[in-house]
């Protein structure tokens, strides 16, 4: 384990094990849920920070006592190295939040998964990528594997300047961000302005992927929707956290909630 403090407010650590299977069709921002000590637990390994196993993955949900389950995007992953990184949002609260800030070479989590949906399309041409930063680890994996010829745009907000950081992408990408104090991004709501002119997830060839807090995800879907009938695969909206409550809902195929918990950042 190695960690890394991206900006004031960002932590990635990077985890490894020699047996870790790492399937090859992984789909893009494939997420695994880790088990960390939950709030007041005291009794068990996983307590400390270290619970006894790091992998291989199950496939689900597993049962660990005293632990909180979160949900993570893979990232950087080193299939050679057998190795890969998750980003956690240091928010100052949360099981895995307190577990990221204190993590250190040596310790180990248990996961479960890999898991995730969707894949790129050959009739997507361009793309627009939207979220707060919890988002980011998804929108980075989704511009590594799109094409070089696909045009996308990038919109983050995030709390302030100091979390601004590269996004990378094809040549045709453009990025743009926006800071405020309000954690429901309220401007992401009237996502479809936020695209280049023309783009639309009604047409064929235009891809959507938006994530971030639960009832901001939910206006931008009645948004998009308002536009017409919306080609299955052209949106992805993903609620990553709901505000004021630990966990948010898992989506589903079509990105509709669920029950279980979602990948994100909490």
């Amino acid at each position: 384990m190695a960690t890394e403090l991206i900006t004031p407010k960002l932590q990635r650590v990077r985890l490894s094990c020699p047996d870790l299977p790492i399937p090859q069709d992984l789909p893009p921002a494939a997420w695994v849920r880790g088990y960390f000590p939950a709030v007041g637990a005291t009794s068990t390994a996983s307590a400390a920070g270290k619970p006894t196993s790091v992998g291989p993955w199950s496939g689900g949900n597993i049962e660990l006592a005293d632990t909180a389950a979160r949900a993570y995007t893979i990232t950087q992953l080193d299939r050679e190295a057998h190795s890969f990184a998750l980003d956690f949002v240091l928010h100052g609260h949360g099981p895995a939040a307190r577990w990221a800030a204190q993590a250190e070479a040596g310790q180990t989590v248990q996961l479960a998964g890999p898991m995730g949906r969707g894949k790129v399309q050959p009739q997507h041409q361009r793309y627009l990528l939207a979220g707060d930063t919890t988002a980011l680890p998804a929108i980075r994996e989704w511009l590594a594997l799109i094409p070089p010829t696909v045009a996308a745009a990038v919109h983050i907000w995030a709390p302030d300047r100091e979390e601004e950081q590269p996004i990378g992408g094809p040549e045709e990408t453009t990025v743009s961000w926006s800071f405020g104090d309000s954690p429901t991004m309220a401007d992401l709501a009237e996502t479809a302005t936020l695209a280049p002119a023309g783009w639309r997830p009604q047409d064929r060839c235009t891809k959507f992927f938006v994530a971030g807090e639960a009832s901001l995800i939910t206006r931008v879907r009645r948004v998009l929707a308002a536009g017409g009938p919306i080609p299955p695969g052209n949106l992805q909206a993903t609620p990553y956290w709901r505000l004021g409550q630990a966990g948010a809902p898992e989506p589903t195929r079509d990105g509709s909630p669920s029950r279980r918990p979602a990948p994100g950042h909490q």
